[in-house]
């Protein structure tokens, strides 16, 4: 009983050495992957938690500005902040610097 030939040990070991090396390059994309989809879920998370505190809390913004405005057109009539565009201007502002900062995370 003879066992394998120099040749058929040397095609094997180069057939090991390349999956071995097809085997690296998977476990490297995989991990490329996995950090991708961690970072993905991480942006996801905060847009999901974004998106419930602005949806939760709309009512009681709105609710809170119009108490505010009728309480300013109380005290001063002739207040900036009665002036719609005044408050657009301002809202556009805030929500354009905020967005900014949201983009520079990203």
């Amino acid at each position: 009983m003879s066992g394998p030939t120099w040749g058929q040990w040397f095609g094997a070991t180069q057939e090991a050495d390349s999956n071995f090396l097809i085997a690296e390059e998977n476990y490297a994309a995989a991990q490329k992957w996995k950090a991708y989809a961690a970072r993905l879920e991480k942006e996801l998370d905060e847009v999901w938690d974004l998106y419930r505190e602005t949806k939760g809390n709309a009512v009681g913004q709105m609710k809170l500005k119009e108490e505010s405005l009728s309480e300013i057109e109380k005290l001063d009539p002739g207040n900036r902040m009665l002036d719609v565009s005044t408050r657009k201007e301002i809202f556009k502002v805030a929500k354009e610097e905020e967005m900014s900062q949201i983009r520079k995370k990203y």
